[in-house]
């Protein structure tokens, strides 16, 4: 505090050089600022040097941790590298890198919910008073005898309800909404992927010719992104673009919008199975040695052996679901996942639906009457989830789609009498859609099923239903069968 030498007034004005009472000029000592100055450079300096410390110390801690999570990774080399994905918006479900598309992608949305939300009750399936599916039109998809495998291509709809399907003839289609052929892309293999759609329009697929392929909405090549072996695996789109599919070579792969690699993760068999993200970025895809794996890839690492070394994400945990799994996983609202197992090595069957906890404890197991279960859950507004059982052979109990509670306990089970293969897909009304395939014949099945368990009507196609049915804007449900046919079944012009 400065006073005036001469009567003791104390200035009111820090710059004051002259007292304000009796005129005195103020002593240097007191009235100049350079003390002030060098005493607020040396507390400057001091908290400079203070925060560095601590940013070190954080620091530090954080590299800690990270090579704490890289001990998990089962990579021969776990360098960190100061690779964080920027921060995005993830909502369980949707994706701002998606179209306003009604079905843009496998199991409807990044968490595979297979939930769509538009409304299906305007689709009653009556025919001459039998509750039987209307054909609006059907499409020769490969020839019109065999051309949609038994692997199954399941459809896409883009947002002006152009329709794409993969096939056997080793071509991607895109199908009108009135149910003429738009285009063909054509590959080198079997399309036996189902197509994802990015909110440019941009349509990505995988093909047993190993590659994954990004078209145009005009049908045009805009690239291809090799892989080590066959793609089977449906493509994911995540909130920046980033696309994420599996691959025969026992790794799945993070490619960039322009079609470079972002990164690959090395699994322990090969992987067909579909990633789901949840919002929190964490991605959750399953191998066919019967594993569920959790990756973070907004921690990357690198991996591999030197000179062959590649980026790769931070292994969180993985999860035994028995050998030969084909489900692919979906997440819940809370963030449990959900995925049906296969066998437990080849001496007899698992066929289980497993409910994970986001830190990859099991939640509950629930026992379905089956050898394994190759269709993927889907999950109500309600939480119920929906999942088919398969038998490799015959069985008279074979068929059913259960629906069970989040608690795990069975709510229904809905015969089918043939083993469901494929994945349910829901209406905002709740109905459930899903394909069968039958003991006795040739030809399969679609099964519109109220909330109750009780049936709404039925189709019947000339060849198994192994496709898993996409839900279009006006209620219409796409869906592909073995006899080689793309389906449109609901009210409206019949052609």
């Amino acid at each position: 505090m400065r006073r005036c030498s001469r009567c003791g007034f104390i200035p009111g004005r820090k710059e004051a050089r002259f007292c304000g009472k009796c005129g005195t000029k103020l002593p240097a000592s007191e009235g100049s600022p350079l003390g002030q100055r060098v005493l607020f450079m040396v507390f400057a300096i001091f908290g400079c040097v203070a925060s560095i410390v601590l940013v070190r110390l954080v620091l530090r801690s954080v590299v800690a941790g990270a090579k704490r999570i890289a001990g998990t990774s089962s990579s021969p080399m776990a360098t960190i590298t100061p690779a964080v994905v920027a921060g995005a918006k993830r909502v369980a479900g949707t994706s701002a890198s998606l179209t306003s598309a009604p079905w843009p992608m496998f199991g409807h949305d990044c968490a595979h919910t297979g939930r769509s939300q538009f409304d299906t009750s305007a689709n009653p399936g009556t025919v001459w008073g039998h509750y039987l599916g209307i054909v609006k039109w059907k499409l020769a998809i490969g020839g019109g005898s065999g051309g949609i495998d038994e692997a199954c291509s399941s459809p896409a709809i883009g947002a002006d309800g152009t329709i794409y399907i993969g096939s056997v003839d080793h071509n991607l289609y895109a199908v009108n909404p009135k149910g003429t052929q738009k285009w063909k892309f054509a590959t080198a293999a079997d399309v036996v992927s189902s197509p994802a759609i990015g909110a440019d329009g941009t349509i990505y697929i995988g093909s047993g010719d190993n590659n994954l392929y990004a078209v145009n909405p005009d049908g045009t090549r805009k690239w291809a992104f090799t892989t080590g072996y066959v793609v089977y695996s449906s493509p994911t789109i995540g909130v920046d673009g980033t696309i994420y599919v599996g691959s025969g070579d026992n790794n799945f792969y993070a490619v960039n919008p322009d079609g470079s690699q972002k990164w690959k993760f090395a699994t322990d068999s090969d992987v067909n199975s579909s990633p789901a993200i949840w919002r929190n970025g964490t991605i959750y895809d399953a191998d066919r040695e019967g594993n569920l794996f959790a990756v973070n890839p907004n921690l990357t690492m690198t991996c591999g052996t030197r000179p062959n070394t590649y980026t790769c994400p931070t292994q969180k945990w993985k999860f035994p679901i028995g050998f030969a799994a084909f489900s692919s996983p979906a997440i819940g609202a809370d963030g449990t996942i959900y995925v049906g197992s296969g066998y437990v090595g080849h001496g007899g069957p698992d066929s289980q639906l497993y409910a994970i906890n986001a830190n990859g404890t099991q939640k509950w197991a629930f026992k379905i009457g089956s050898d394994e279960a190759t269709s993927s859950p889907a999950i109500g507004a309600d939480g119920t989830i929906y999942i088919g059982d398969e038998w490799l052979e015959n069985h008279p109990d074979a068929g059913h789609l259960y629906a069970v509670n989040p608690d795990g306990t069975q709510k229904w089970a809905f015969a089918t009498g043939g083993t469901v293969t494929s994945s349910p897909a829901i209406g905002a009304d709740g109905a459930i859609y899903v394909g069968s395939n039958t003991n006795n014949g040739s030809y399969g099945y679609l099964y519109a099923i109220y909330p109750d368990g009780t049936q709404k009507w039925t189709f019947r196609t000339d060849g198994f239903v192994r496709s898993s049915p996409a839900i279009g804007a006006d209620g219409t449900i796409y869906v592909g069968s073995q006899d080689g046919y793309l389906y449109a079944i609901g009210v409206g012009d019949r052609h």
